[in-house]
């Protein structure tokens, strides 16, 4: 009789694990439980867990569990539900690096590197994406997958204050000026306002039609009064009197510029840099603070006859300047594209473009910075860039 009452015991023992559903503490309830798991053999809290979606640390607080290492084969556990910041996606700074993905169509003499070079991702990204067994082997005509980094679309610029008023929450101290004003920031993101005032006009930029003569720099002849300047790297640079007719635009002169990378030494890698530089400038006197300037200037590009980068993105020119008359090119913080789109084969040039745009003068001494830019690290390439016909004045 008393073994008969021990085996009824011990029976009502294992049910009660086996068919209750509670926990090791009896503190969840089935309200905070998405679901309920059964112990295998074999299983700890970190598998649990990534079978459902959760963290092993929520299972353990949800069964009141002191060890995280001691759970046993048959352990009723609850699977807490999952709380409102779990389920939000992860931030894209803690991602990957590369979550966006373009395609791109193989073109003759490219390869891998320079398909990752000019996307900004890795060989390794690319061969990953795409399953290649072999980076070098790659036709074309192939379309790749290129991860690349996701870009944010641009955030809408804030209006700006109505002039004579300040803007939402400046001190009186920092007011602007009544009537019109521009704001204007330097490199290190400290703004001013200045007053729109009247243009004296007077000779501004000299030698704009590059008339008056060249000199001698380390990589060829500059226009008398401009200086030259570029960027280095596995390309080769020149600057020339350029007197043929069809890339003149005024007189019988304009500045050539050229960007090249052909591998011409032993020093040559088996690929060129991206984001390639060379121009002039010119330290311009005597502006009125607060006037406003028309700057005019028309061009050309032009590259080999053979080089399909001529219909791509490939080829731009910029200008810019430095507001306290600095001649360091690296110094300018607003760079502006101009809007010449069509790149000539070199032999066969079109119609030089013209190119206009107004601006405020900062102060009574800026340096006007115009490049060439070669973006891609393209080897076998050339850029050839002529400029005439620069001139600053007063905006009318």
């Amino acid at each position: 009789m008393k073994s008969r009452l021990i085996s009824v015991l011990v029976l009502i023992a294992l049910l009660s694990v086996f068919v209750l559903p509670a926990t090791a503490s009896g503190s969840a309830s089935a309200a905070t439980c998405k679901s309920w798991h059964t112990v295998k053999r074999g299983q700890n809290l970190t598998q649990i867990a990534r079978k459902y979606g959760v963290s092993a640390s929520s299972i353990q607080r949800a069964n009141n569990i002191k060890n995280a290492n001691l759970v046993y084969r048959g352990q009723r556990l609850c699977i807490p539900k999952k709380s409102s910041a779990a389920a939000k996606p992860p931030s894209s700074s803690g991602g990957s690096t590369y979550a966006c993905t373009k395609i791109h169509v193989v073109r003759r003499g490219e390869y891998v590197k320079i398909i990752a070079q000019r996307y900004g991702t890795t060989i390794k990204a690319i061969t990953k994406a795409n399953g290649l067994k072999n980076a070098n082997k790659i036709y074309v005509g192939q379309k790749l997958k290129v991860p690349t980094k996701c870009v944010k679309p641009a955030s809408k610029p804030k209006p700006k204050p109505p002039a004579g008023k300040p803007p939402a929450g400046k001190p009186a101290a920092s007011m602007p000026p009544a009537g019109g004003y521009t704001i204007v920031c330097d490199a290190a993101h400290k703004c001013k306002y200045i007053p729109h005032a009247r243009c004296v006009d007077r000779p501004f930029l000299q030698n704009g039609g590059f008339e008056s003569g060249f000199h001698r720099v380390a990589n060829g002849d500059v226009g008398n009064k401009w200086g030259a300047f570029q960027n280095g790297g596995e390309a080769t640079y020149g600057f020339y009197d350029e007197t043929w007719a069809p890339v003149v635009s005024q007189g019988n002169h304009s500045q050539l510029i050229e960007i090249a990378s052909f591998c011409l030494t032993s020093l040559c890698r088996d690929g060129s840099d991206p984001d390639r530089y060379a121009g002039i400038y010119q330290t311009v006197h005597g502006l009125v603070p607060g006037a406003k300037y028309k700057l005019s200037m028309s061009g050309m590009l032009r590259a080999l006859a053979d080089d399909d980068d001529r219909e791509e993105d490939a080829y731009r020119v910029q200008w810019g300047y430095t507001a306290n008359g600095s001649t360091n090119w690296q110094h300018v913080n607003n760079w502006v594209t101009i809007p010449w789109t069509d790149v000539y084969p070199r032999e066969e040039p079109g119609q030089m473009k013209n190119y206009s745009t107004t601006f405020v003068a900062p102060s009574g001494k800026i340096t006007i910075f115009i490049r060439a830019w070669k973006k891609w690290g393209s080897m076998g390439k050339e850029l050839d860039v002529n400029l005439d016909a620069i001139r600053l004045e007063c905006a009318r």
